[in-house]
């Protein structure tokens, strides 16, 4: 594996910080109510697992965390994230277990069963394959989630897919991508320079079979991105967009790695790189883990500043009518 040759290995479940994490609660507006919201934040401590990986110099990349809605290709077709909630019963039953288990620690499962505890399953409904971890054989869960993570087929007839459908093309059988591409240039000095730029391309939807992808664009999450107002909806895939600069396991020892991982160095950062939303690192064996600008205490989205993916894209490209 060369140095930018990027890992892309899909989405199918919630990512766990590279942190540990903890539950931070929210002020709340009445002074005599507990509060009821909480907000994430990370540790300064790494998450187990991952420090694990990076000890064992498994090969990895790292690549940035876009802000759109979450898809996947099954069968050469796309399909939007829905995740099943839980009905007001397995609500109960959660927030009961919670309490209970606050403060063990050693939690146990929560005894809550798919078919009884969450909404009907939709027709034409998948679970996510990371998700079946969280359920046995009998479809109780076995892990503590308030949601199942899965995917529902995208409907050209249907008004709630109208942005998932704008930028497939049917006929073809082709979905409109925005395509990150290396370039090299050679400096005065002779050295080599890598820089990112991006272009659109339609892709068909078979080179996308198993692939996770996300969809950008003006009517999807506050236009973070600063599309054209008309401009045409597109997907990146999940892992595509390489951070440049970064280590890896063929150019840095441990110890360098580990001290970029470190939670002071990835603040500063991320600091150095307000338009990102934040960085997933994908493993050669095929884990995920990922950090978030909120987990560190950085503003998402931006109130002002550079929203782009970095250079984004030409604006005869850019622009298209609905």
């Amino acid at each position: 594996m060369t140095q930018h040759q990027q890992i892309q290995n899909p989405v199918q479940n919630k990512l766990p910080c590279i942190y540990k994490t903890q539950r931070v609660p929210l002020p709340s507006k009445n002074k005599n109510t507990t509060p009821q919201k909480f907000k994430i934040v990370a540790t300064p401590i790494l998450n187990e697992s991952f420090g694990r990986l990076i000890a064992d110099r498994v090969p990895f990349t790292i690549s940035e965390k876009v802000d759109g809605t979450s898809c996947f290709v099954h069968h050469s077709q796309l399909h939007k994230r829905r995740d099943l909630k839980l009905t007001r019963e397995g609500t109960r039953l959660v927030d009961a277990h919670f309490a209970q288990q606050e403060h063990t620690t050693k939690p146990e499962p929560i005894k809550i069963n798919l078919h009884k505890h969450f909404q009907p399953l939709p027709n034409g409904w998948i679970m996510a394959k990371g998700a079946r971890a969280n359920f046995d054989v009998h479809q109780n869960m076995i892990k503590n989630e308030r949601h199942c993570i899965g995917w529902m087929p995208v409907q050209r007839t249907l008004s709630d897919d109208k942005w998932h459908c704008q930028p497939l093309d049917w006929d073809n059988q082709t979905a409109r991508l925005v395509v990150p591409t290396l370039e090299t240039t050679t400096a005065h000095n002779n050295n080599a320079r890598t820089s990112l730029s991006f272009q659109f391309k339609q892709v068909p939807l078979s080179d996308l079979e198993g692939k996770s992808l996300e969809l950008i664009g003006p009517k999807i999450q506050r236009n973070v991105y600063a599309f054209p107002k008309k401009a045409t909806h597109a997907f990146v895939v999940h892992g595509s967009i390489p951070i440049l600069n970064t280590p890896t396991t063929q150019t840095h020892s441990a110890d360098q790695i580990k001290e970029f991982f470190s939670h002071d160095k990835l603040r500063q950062f991320l600091q150095e790189n307000p338009a990102m939303e934040g960085l997933v690192v994908h493993f050669k064996e095929g884990q995920l883990f990922k950090v978030h600008r909120n987990h560190l205490d950085l503003a998402w989205p931006l109130k002002t500043g550079p929203h782009k993916l970095h250079l984004l894209l030409d604006d005869e490209m850019h622009t298209s009518s609905e």
